[in-house]
């Protein structure tokens, strides 16, 4: 059986590593620009309200973008009317996030850290369940 969690747990690091990927291109071409936010969407989660930020920037053509963002927290970013920082495609400007280190790495660093987490236990599992095996032989 551990030898199994070991190797289903290369799956959560290869989807660490392929979005890890993806942010590093996005980051090489995103551009930064400042959002204010205009709402705040309540988001209710395991009993406690957490707080998504409706922003508003300007991209480099002058055009008004509004974004809705999928990350939701408490506490909040910041309040109605606050300034934050946002990264944005030029290609794709609705495709903004935050300038957070969760916007950016949370889905690598969770998956990545469970990934590596049942990866090491399930090694320890199968060396200590190892070297009883061999003591039993003996």
């Amino acid at each position: 059986m551990s030898k199994l969690t070991f190797g289903i747990s290369i799956l959560p690091i290869l989807v660490a590593i392929g979005f890890g990927l993806h942010t590093s291109n996005f980051l090489e071409t995103a551009i930064a620009a400042e959002a204010e936010i205009i709402e705040l969407i309540p988001r209710e989660s395991d009993g406690s309200t957490l707080f998504a930020p409706v922003y508003v920037f300007e991209d480099i053509e002058g055009n008004e973008i509004k974004k809705y963002s999928s990350t939701a927290s408490f506490p909040p970013p910041g309040q109605v009317g606050d300034k934050i920082e946002i990264l944005y495609s030029k290609e794709e400007p609705k495709k903004s996030r935050q300038n957070t280190f969760f916007d950016k790495w949370g889905i690598s660093a969770i998956t990545g850290g469970l990934g590596v987490f049942y990866l090491l236990l399930s090694a320890l599992i199968i060396y200590l369940t190892g070297k009883q095996l061999k003591k039993e032989r003996e």
